[in-house]
C-alpha cells in the first residue's frame, strides 16, 4: 500500500503516482488527510494491473472530507486491469491463470470531497476491458463535468455481472 497523508497536492505535467503489476496483486494508493487536489496536464493517480488484481484507489475514505479535488487538462484518477497483449515476457503459467479468470481484476475507488471538478477532457475511471472492474463511488454535495470530464466504469466481457457501479452520495 501507498499511502501520502498531506493537506495539499498538486499534479502537474503529467505527474504520476501509481501502484503497478504486471501480474499477481497490485498495492492501494491511499490518500489521507487532503484538503485540496490537484492534476493537471495530463498527470494521474492510479492503481494498476496487466494480468491480475489492481489494487484499490481512495480519497478521504475516513476522516473528513477534502474541501476540492480539481482534475483538468486531460487529467486522470482511476483503477484499471488492462487488456493482457500475449506478452512473452510472462511465464505461461501467469498466462493461464489470465485466461482461466477471464481477465484482470479492477480494485474500487472512492472519493469524499466536498467540491469535485472534472473539467477539460479528464477524468475518473475503473475498468477491467476482459476481466471485472471495481465500483466508482463519490460522495461529494458538488459535482461538476464539463467540457469533457467524464466518470466511468467499464466491466469486460468474462460473464460477470457485478462490479464498474458508479455510486454518487
Amino acid at each position: 500500500t501507498l499511502t501520502i497523508r498531506a493537506s495539499e497536492m498538486s499534479l502537474e505535467d503529467e505527474s504520476e503516482i501509481s501502484a503497478s503489476t504486471r501480474f499477481g496483486i497490485g498495492g492501494d494508493v491511499v490518500l489521507q488527510g487532503v484538503e485540496t487536489l490537484e492534476l493537471s496536464d495530463r498527470s494521474r493517480i492510479s492503481a494498476e494491473t496487466r494480468t491480475g488484481t489492481a489494487g484499490s484507489l481512495a480519497i478521504n475514505e475516513r476522516g473528513n472530507a477534502a474541501q476540492l479535488i480539481v482534475l483538468d487538462g486531460g487529467s486522470r484518477l482511476s483503477v484499471e486491469a488492462r487488456p493482457f497483449n500475449g506478452n512473452a515476457n510472462l511465464s505461461t503459467q501467469a498466462q493461464e491463470d489470465y485466461i482461466s479468470q477471464g481477465g484482470g481484476t479492477a480494485g474500487d475507488l472512492m472519493i469524499r470531497t466536498e467540491e469535485l471538478q472534472v473539467v477539460n477532457n479528464s477524468a475518473i475511471t475503473v475498468s477491467s476491458r476482459e476481466g471485472r472492474a471495481g465500483n466508482l463511488e463519490i460522495t461529494a454535495p458538488i459535482i461538476l463535468l464539463d467540457t469533457g470530464g467524464r466518470l466511468t466504469a467499464v466491466t469486460g466481457d468474462s460473464g460477470r455481472t457485478d462490479g464498474a457501479n458508479i455510486i454518487l452520495n
